[in-house]
C-alpha cells in the first residue's frame, strides 16, 4: 500500500529509486525549511529592515546569473538522460566535458565586462539605495557577481545527479552549503558590524565551494569514467545541447522577468520596507513549492527514462498519484493562509506586518503554480517545452504594463495580482500538452 501511494509499482526498479529520492529529498526538504526560518530572523538582527531588503534585492539580482548558461544545464539534464537509457557512455562524457567548457568560457568573459562596467555604473543610484549604505556598495556588487558566476558553474553537477536518477543526493548537496552558511554567519555576526559584503561573501561563498569539492569527488571515484576531460570537448555537442537548452533558457529568462524583476519594481516603486513583507510572506508559502519538489525532483530522471523506453504506463500512473498528493499540498495552503499571522508573529516577531491580503494572493500564485508544476514536470524531462517557451515570452511582454499598472491602484498585492495572472494560464495549456503527449497524439508545437 505504501508502494502504490507514492506512485511506485512492486517490483520495480524504477519505482525504487524514485521512492528513494523521494525519502531523502523529503528529509532534506524539512531541514532546508528549518534553516531558511531559522536564516531569516538571525539576518534580520544583523542587518536593519532597509539593509535587509537592499540585501534581498541584490540576491535576486544576482540569481539571474544562473539564466546565463543559456539553457545549457537543462539541456544537459535532459540529453544526459537519453544517453544513460541507451547506455553511450561516450557520449556523457563529451556532454559533460562541453558544457563545463562552454560555462568556464562564459564567466572568464563576463567577469572582466562586469568589473569594467561596474567601474562607472552607480548601482546605489539604479537601485534607489539610502546615501548611508552606498559606501563601498559597488565593490559588495562585484564580490557578489565573481562568486555568483563561480557558483553557478560547479552548480552543473546538480542538473548531472538529477539526470542520473539521484536528485536527493542533489538536494543533500544544496543543504550542506546552506547549513554550512548559516552555521559560519551566525558564528561570526557577533564579532562584526553588519556588512553586505560578508553576508554575500558567507551566503554565496559557501554553496560554491560545497560543489565544488564535491563535484571533484564524485567525478575522481563514481563519475570517473564521464570525467570532464579538455580533449573531449565537442562543439559540435554545443549546438546539439543548444537547440534544447535555448528553449529552456527562454523559458528561465521569462521566469526572470516575471519573478526576479519583482523585488527590483518593489524597491523602486514602494521601498526596501516592502521587498521584506514581500519576501516574508513569500518564503512563507514557498515552503508548500519546496515539499511539492520532493515529488517533481524524484519523478524528473524516471520519467525521462520511461518516455524514451516507451512506459507511458508507468508515467501515467506516476502522474495520477502524484496529484494525490498535490491536494494535499493545496488544502495544506488554505491552512496556512489561515494561520498567517499567527505564524509571522511567532516567526518574526511584531516589527513587520504582513497584511492578509499579501498572504491571501501568495498563497493563491503558488497553489496554483503547485497544480500545474505535475504536468510541467514531465513536459520539460521529455524536452518537450516549445509551447512554453512562447507562453514564457508573452508573459514576459505582458508583465511590466501589467504589474505597474495593477500596482498603481493596488501597491504590492497589484504585483502579485500580476504574477497570479500570469501563471493562470497553466491551468489550460499544461494538462492538455500532457493528455496529448501521453495519449500520443500531439501533433506540432504541441510535440516540440
Amino acid at each position: 500500500m505504501l508502494m502504490d501511494l507514492f506512485f511506485f509499482r512492486k517490483y520495480s526498479v524504477r519505482s525504487k529509486v524514485v521512492l528513494k529520492n523521494f525519502v531523502i529529498s523529503g528529509f532534506v526538504k524539512v531541514a532546508g525549511i528549518v534553516l531558511s526560518f531559522a536564516t531569516l530572523p538571525i539576518t534580520l538582527k544583523y542587518l536593519s529592515r532597509d539593509e535587509y531588503g537592499v540585501w534581498l534585492t541584490i540576491y535576486s539580482m544576482m540569481a539571474w546569473l544562473t539564466y546565463f548558461d543559456g539553457g545549457l544545464g537543462s539541456g544537459l539534464r535532459n540529453r544526459i538522460g537519453e544517453a544513460m537509457a541507451k547506455k553511450e557512455v561516450s557520449k556523457i562524457q563529451s556532454y559533460i566535458s562541453t558544457s563545463y567548457f562552454i560555462l568556464l568560457c562564459t564567466i572568464a568573459i563576463l567577469i572582466p565586462c562586469f568589473y569594467l562596467f561596474n567601474l562607472w555604473f552607480s548601482w546605489s543610484d539604479f537601485l534607489g539605495v539610502s546615501d548611508k549604505y552606498t559606501h563601498g556598495f559597488n565593490n559588495v556588487i562585484l564580490t557578489i557577481f565573481v562568486l555568483f558566476c563561480l557558483q553557478f558553474v560547479f552548480k552543473l553537477i546538480d542538473n548531472i545527479l538529477i539526470a542520473d536518477q539521484k536528485s536527493g543526493e542533489a538536494d543533500m548537496l544544496n543543504i550542506v552549503g546552506s547549513a554550512s552558511s548559516l552555521l559560519t554567519f551566525y558564528l561570526l555576526s557577533s564579532r562584526f558590524e553588519g556588512s553586505l559584503l560578508l553576508l554575500g561573501t558567507i551566503f554565496i561563498g559557501l554553496p560554491f565551494i560545497v560543489n565544488l569539492v564535491y563535484s571533484l569527488f564524485l567525478f575522481f571515484t563514481r563519475y570517473r569514467d564521464v570525467r570532464p576531460s579538455l580533449r573531449l570537448v565537442n562543439l559540435s555537442y554545443y549546438k546539439d545541447l543548444m537547440t534544447l537548452g535555448s528553449k529552456f533558457f527562454i523559458i528561465q529568462m521569462t521566469s526572470l522577468v516575471t519573478l526576479g524583476f519583482t523585488n527590483v519594481l518593489i524597491l523602486k516603486t514602494l521601498g526596501s520596507g516592502d521587498v521584506v513583507v514581500y519576501n516574508i510572506a513569500y518564503k512563507y508559502f514557498s515552503i508548500t513549492l519546496l515539499f511539492f519538489s520532493i515529488v517533481t525532483n524524484s519523478l524528473y530522471g524516471s520519467l525521462n527514462e520511461s518516455y524514451f523506453k516507451g512506459d507511458i504506463n508507468w508515467i501515467k500512473g506516476a502522474i495520477k498519484n502524484a496529484k494525490v498528493l498535490r491536494t494535499l499540498i493545496i488544502l495544506g495552503i488554505a491552512v496556512m493562509v489561515a494561520s498567517s499571522k499567527v505564524v509571522y508573529s511567532l516567526w518574526i516577531g511584531p516589527s513587520i506586518q504582513v497584511p492578509w491580503s499579501v498572504s491571501i494572493l501568495l498563497g493563491s500564485y503558488f497553489a496554483i503554480i503547485i497544480w500545474v508544476s505535475v504536468y510541467a514536470t514531465f513536459i520539460s524531462s521529455i524536452g518537450k517545452v516549445k509551447l512554453a517557451s512562447y507562453v514564457g515570452i508573452l508573459n514576459a511582454l505582458t508583465y511590466f504594463p501589467l504589474a505597474i499598472g495593477l500596482a498603481n491602484y493596488f501597491v504590492i498585492q497589484g504585483l502579485i495580482i500580476a504574477q497570479i495572472l500570469l501563471v493562470a494560464s497553466g491551468l489550460y495549456w499544461l494538462p492538455m500538452q500532457y493528455r496529448k503527449l501521453t495519449n500520443l497524439n500531439a501533433e506540432g508545437v504541441w510535440n516540440k
